[in-house]
């Protein structure tokens, strides 16, 4: 036997040459150096800015009674001065006095920069935002708000059909008077348990009056 002659490990069980253990070793720990010197020289990533939400103070102009249980507010700046532009399906956040914090719809018209319009539905066994609105919130009342912010942003097709079920025309109203400033081919369906319970109703007479067939 000729010692002189390097030492080879036997093959595997698949004939292939086993590799030194001593070189794995030694791969392994390269490669966790390497992988540490490259997190150390890597700045850390800051966390994406977020934007905070800009709660604005604003006075009920008017208050009115759009159906049986459905109230109207206009908001507006105590100055007179000009609010945040908004889009078809855009909506507030109303802060209560009592603390609550409720989401609502504008329902008004986007060119009009000096009002907010919501529409609010008393929900007897709710949990009392509603109630709130509906019992305290009167002409001068001041409250604050957040937004406008748009979750349900308008689909300016060529063809539409615009489908609500009583206070759900909320969002739904502005685009209709949207599509029909576009010229599109529009439809809208409003539902309700009846007349009576469904807001909004003159408004939508009007347009079905200057739109005919499309309501």
């Amino acid at each position: 036997m000729d010692i002189s002659a390097p030492l080879t490990r036997p093959p595997d069980l698949y004939g292939r040459p086993r590799s030194d253990s001593f070189m794995q070793k030694l791969a392994a720990f390269s490669d966790h150096a390497v992988t540490r010197l490259t997190r150390r020289s890597t700045p850390p990533r800051r966390p994406p800015a977020t934007e905070m939400p800009v709660i604005r103070k604003l006075v009920v102009a008017t208050k009115h009674q759009e159906a049986e249980d459905v109230v109207s507010l206009r908001l507006a700046a105590p100055d007179g001065g000009t609010l945040p532009p908004w889009q078809p399906g855009a909506h507030i956040e109303l802060h209560l006095p009592s603390g609550r914090k409720r989401q609502y719809s504008l329902c008004g018209d986007p060119a009009d920069r000096y009002r907010y319009r919501i529409a609010v539905r008393r929900i007897a066994n709710g949990a009392g935002g509603s109630a709130e609105v509906h019992d305290t919130l009167g002409d001068g009342v001041r409250v604050a708000v957040t937004g406008p912010r748009n979750a349900f942003p308008f689909a300016a097709e060529a063809s539409i059909l615009l489908i609500a079920g009583g206070i759900g025309i909320t969002p739904i109203l502005p685009m209709a008077r949207e599509a029909a400033r576009r010229g599109l081919d529009w439809r809208l369906v409003h539902t309700g348990r009846s007349r009576g319970s469904m807001p909004f109703a003159a408004e939508l007479a009007e347009l079905a009056a200057a739109a005919p067939g499309r309501v």
